[in-house]
């Protein structure tokens, strides 16, 4: 969509990689293929109020989001490790479908952006 606000800073994410746009592209493939697994693992780590699994699995996609500058799901992936932290669960459900909503985004712009370059 044309209009579609992008979900990650290019400028910024690229600056942090020193302007590397293959390495950009490599944390990208990265990305695409880790993602989906660890969202599962979240969700699964939900379910069974395995509090400290949803703080490590949540810290793993905040790392992942981190290196392409996507606040979003940076902001709510790193909520999801401080619910963990904190303990009972309480509406995490939520957080996550809304943090798998947001990685969709993500994928969906970032496959754009490789397809471009």
């Amino acid at each position: 969509m044309a209009d579609q606000q992008p979900v990650f800073n290019l400028r910024t994410a690229l600056a942090r990689l020193g302007g590397d746009e293959r390495l950009f592209r490599d944390l990208a493939g990265i990305f695409f293929e880790d993602y989906p697994g660890l969202l599962d693992q979240l969700r699964a780590s939900c379910a069974a109020a395995d509090a400290e699994q949803v703080t490590r699995r949540a810290h793993r996609l905040k790392g992942l989001v981190g290196h392409f500058d996507a606040l979003a799901a940076h902001g709510t992936a790193h909520d999801l490790e401080a619910r963990g932290r904190a303990g009972p669960l309480q509406g995490t459900a939520d957080a996550i479908e809304t943090l798998a909503e947001q990685l969709r985004e993500l994928e969906q712009q970032l496959r754009e952006h490789c397809a471009k370059s």
